[in-house]
């Protein structure tokens, strides 16, 4: 029951909840006019929607209850794992102990068997049993937490980031307690840097406050610990993979249908005027905003299509024969058109672009003959897509006439004149909305739109924290694919996974020149988890050799 409950507050939002009728028992049967739970239903929306601000305005109990809700799941899931671990094994004795008594029939004893091995291979081809996660009972539990971490990355930033916190509580009792070895990829001083670097830039910032809110995003960065000492085999990191992919799939079947019912909509009232209304507001599956959605998208694209390029078997299992593996093949096939569809419905063109750039890394690294046939295949998807598609494509070249790019030209030219002013701290982190119009051109009037950022990762990041901490970045990102890189060529198993981070590097900066996703939370988390996976790879290759 509790699993349902999370995923109903994940997918319905709070003003859905207000506008139904109302279901408050006390009002209904004492005729109150409020209660001290009132608004509780909406507080939990509205947390596993990332709204937290709305949250707490509708009640403050919301500060118990959606932790309460998550520890309980929590618990919940761990114990059905164990249970069904159990019970194969429980089943599998049983088994053994009846083909010693003659009385039993050996036909039923064959069927019998049979349907325990059905059942057992159902859990461990869907299940991360027990048996693969760490064996300490801390880390188990560390690793347990960080795995719905990673898997409520696509669906609710709330979740994903409470169960974040939990999981590096329990391995910091785990460190401090059992004193295991940890492993960090050699990335520690670029990133330790960079962290210094944004520190710093706080104390010189016009608001501070605002700008220790950046510093808090920091504690992110603990995906990549996380990540390298809590996952514990292949099969588990395999498992959370392709588990993101079945969610990207299900995050574009909502997003398909949300562009057909605005579509729909837009169609009767604005006939006329399909393109804008259609590109103002887009779709944006499971998150808030069609940003996170397109980015999160695209790193899944990338990943995808490196399994599907690069890996000879989607899950390697030599109990399977070869037609059951080309028929889940052809399932993994289906998923990726799935996330192509959303990509392309969602209007992004950087995410577009992105993928160009990750499509064209892989196909070097799987045919590199093909890569003459790809602008013959973009020629054709081009003339073969809707209307709405090629305009966005066109309008490139008019960036007058479109509002995303010019406002992107105004905010680029911005953040040079603050870098200029200020090439070591910056402005602030999240001080560039405060100190925005004292930064244009003399007489320039600001355009209408959003302007809390300036759509470019080294533009951001230079204006706002200074030219030192844009080098420590630099630094830090050139290791990460450089080390990824390196790893891929080694040709360690799964090798596939090590070329999808590579391509999925390439689309996050290719993107990244035209919108700031290394500030957004949703998009983030998902990327540290990805560029960490190589160095998990890395290190059980390193234990098996041992």
């Amino acid at each position: 029951m509790l699993l349902p409950a999370v995923a109903f507050f994940c997918l319905v939002p709070p003003e859905m909840l207000a506008s139904g009728p109302a279901l408050c028992l006390w009002r209904r049967l004492l005729h109150l006019a409020a209660c001290p739970a009132c608004g509780s239903t909406r507080a939990l929306a509205a947390f596993f929607h990332g709204r937290f601000r709305d949250a707490l305005a509708f009640n403050h109990n919301v500060l118990v209850t959606a932790p309460l809700l998550l520890g309980m799941l929590a618990v919940d899931l761990f114990t059905s794992i164990r249970r069904i671990a159990c019970h194969s094994e429980r089943s599998e004795e049983s088994l053994f102990v009846l083909a010693n008594l003659p009385t039993i029939e050996k036909r039923f004893l064959a069927s019998l068997r049979m349907t325990c091995d059905q059942a057992c291979r159902a859990v461990h081809r869907f299940l991360p049993v027990r048996t693969e996660l760490p064996a300490e009972p801390l880390a188990c539990w560390a690793s347990g937490f960080f795995s719905l971490s990673v898997l409520s990355i696509l669906i609710s930033l709330a979740a994903a980031q409470a169960f974040l916190s939990l999981s590096g509580v329990v391995y910091a009792v785990h460190v401090l307690r059992d004193r295991p070895r940890i492993n960090f990829p050699p990335v520690k001083l670029p990133l330790a840097l960079f962290c210094l670097a944004t520190v710093v830039s706080v104390f010189f910032a016009t608001n501070p406050t605002a700008g220790w809110l950046a510093v808090r995003k920091l504690v992110l960065f603990l995906i990549i610990l996380l990540a390298v000492n809590l996952v514990a085999s292949r099969k588990h990191l395999v498992w959370l993979y392709q588990a993101l992919f079945v969610e990207a799939a299900m995050a574009g079947i909502v997003a398909t249908w949300q562009f057909v019912v605005q579509y729909r909509a837009v169609r009767a009232l604005y006939p006329r005027e399909i393109y804008r209304y259609m590109t103002s507001e887009r779709i944006h599956g499971f998150q808030g905003h069609w940003m996170n959605f397109g980015g999160q998208q695209m790193l899944m694209f990338a990943a995808i299509l490196a399994m599907l390029f690069l890996s000879r078997l989607p899950i390697p299992d030599s109990r399977f024969p070869r037609e059951a593996t080309r028929s889940r093949a052809i399932w993994w096939w289906l998923v990726l058109a799935i996330v192509m569809l959303s990509i392309v419905l969602n209007f992004t063109r950087g995410v577009w672009l992105g993928c160009v750039v990750a499509t064209l890394y892989l196909v070097g690294r799987w045919r590199p003959r093909w890569l003459w046939a790809l602008p013959v295949l973009a020629v054709a998807g081009y003339f073969a897509a809707p209307g709405m598609v090629h305009r966005r494509i066109a309008i490139v070249g008019h960036p007058s006439r479109d509002p995303a790019l010019a406002i992107r030209l105004e905010m680029w030219a911005v953040g040079r004149r603050m870098v200029e002013l200020h090439p070591w701290v910056g402005v602030g982190p999240n001080n560039i909305a405060e100190v925005y119009t004292l930064y244009l051109a003399p007489g320039e009037i600001p355009q209408a739109g959003y302007r809390d950022h300036l759509h470019d990762n080294f533009i951001q990041l230079a204006a706002e924290r200074g030219l030192p901490c844009l080098a420590a970045w630099v630094w830090f990102m050139t290791a990460l694919v450089w080390y990824s890189w390196r790893i891929a060529r080694q040709g360690l198993e799964p090798g596939w996974i090590a070329d999808g981070v590579v391509a999925g590097w390439l689309a996050f900066v290719a993107e990244g020149f035209f919108e700031f996703n290394f500030g957004t939370s949703p998009v983030l988390m998902l990327f540290l988890f990805v560029v960490s996976t190589p160095f998990i790879v890395e290190r059980i290759a390193k234990t098996d050799r041992r």
